[in-house]
């Protein structure tokens, strides 16, 4: 019973911590930043997650790149929101899911030659634009 116990903490700690994020900083003069009448807009997670330009002004503090494990590959969204409240973001920016073969719809925002974009079919990886409400 005590190598079921040991095997079962192991397999916990080996998913709980498989989730890293790699964010890297918007240098630049802000620009005017599109903007949208409509958009897709998911609220169940800690902050919202758009897919596509926001609907209210805002700067970019940067973009995630978030890697899962396969295990956990439902849970990159998740895990780059929560990532970015820590960062200071009101909001993220995500692209639609692709596979492997698919590219990404060239219409998508764009920030400094990053796409927004998540794999999470099988790999659990994506990246995201972080930005902050202007007031």
């Amino acid at each position: 019973m005590r190598k079921g116990a040991i095997l079962i903490l192991f397999f916990a700690l080996v998913v709980s911590s498989c989730a890293v994020g790699d964010f890297k900083e918007y240098s630049g003069q802000q620009q005017n930043w599109p903007v949208s009448k409509g958009v897709f807009v998911k609220n169940e997670y800690v902050l919202p997650v758009y897919y596509g330009y926001p609907p209210r002004p805002y700067r970019v503090i940067g973009y995630l790149d978030v890697k899962t494990a396969r295990i956990r590959h439902n849970g990159v969204i998740s895990f780059a929101a929560r990532r970015a409240k820590e960062l200071g973001a009101d909001a993220i920016i995500a692209g639609p899911n692709i596979s492997e073969d698919q590219q990404p719809d060239p219409n998508l925002p764009s920030f400094g030659g990053v796409t927004p974009k998540t794999d999470i079919a099988w790999f659990g990886r994506g990246s995201v634009v972080l930005v902050k409400w202007l007031r």
